[in-house]
């Protein structure tokens, strides 16, 4: 394996952490605190991690990734709220 393949896979393994992280912040809220960090904060850490890792492979790669929010994303994620509104699925309150 190479650096580029190492930090791909690590790219890999950061975006399961995040994920990890994001569903321990529906199963217990994000403010909860298992251990010195709440939920939220291990998130934090964990994105934090994978920007890192998109640096690195950024610099080995010589190219700049976009890492910016996407206005035509951010519609569509806003559609299919809509739509599990309506199916009863997504509801409002917390």
């Amino acid at each position: 394996m190479n650096k580029q393949e190492y930090l791909f896979n690590l790219i890999g393994e950061e975006c399961s952490e995040i994920a990890q992280a994001a569903n321990k912040c529906v199963r217990f809220t994000p403010h909860h605190a298992h251990y010195e960090q709440s939920n939220l904060e291990r998130l934090q850490v964990e994105l934090t991690d994978l920007m890192t890792v998109l640096q690195m492979l950024s610099e080995e790669l010589k190219v700049e990734f976009v890492l910016a929010p996407c206005e035509a994303k951010r519609f569509r994620i806003e559609k299919y709220m809509k739509i599990s509104r309506a199916m009863g699925t997504l509801n409002d309150r917390y």
